[in-house]
């Protein structure tokens, strides 16, 4: 982590690092979009190319969601979270937590242990419920 450099102590003075979701600038561009939440970042900016009217956010991990502050942004919003293989009864716990959605089709489908949505799209397994998902 950068931030705990000794050369950079001067310009973390009286700053505190705050984890937020990677697209999280986004909502202010779409303040009444519907919010989808997937675990890597990589997944969140290719899946935003196929589903437009969604604001696509990344936790960064698995464990990128348990994070009450960061959750602040999201209140008020409609969220989705579309968890990786394996994954699927932490997240729902999050998901109950927080009155949020959670999109099961990975841990119904897996093609292999780990698997994430990308694998499930490029195995083509995942297109007519993603096109669906798009347009709840």
């Amino acid at each position: 982590w950068l931030h705990k450099a000794p050369a950079w102590k001067h310009l973390r003075e009286g700053v505190e690092l705050q984890q937020c979701y990677f697209g999280e600038h986004l909502l202010n561009e779409q303040p009444t979009a519907p919010v989808v939440i997937v675990e890597s970042e990589k997944t969140a900016a290719v899946l935003s190319q196929f589903s437009k009217g969604w604001v696509w956010l990344a936790s960064g991990g698995s464990q990128g969601l348990k994070n009450p502050d960061k959750n602040k942004a999201l209140n008020g919003r409609e969220v989705w979270l579309l968890p990786d293989h394996g994954q699927y009864w932490n997240w729902a716990t999050v998901a109950h937590e927080n009155g949020w959605q959670i999109f099961d089709q990975i841990e119904k489908n897996p093609i292999f242990p780990g698997c994430d949505i990308l694998d499930l799209l490029e195995a083509g397994d995942l297109g007519k419920d993603l096109l669906k998902f798009s347009k709840l």
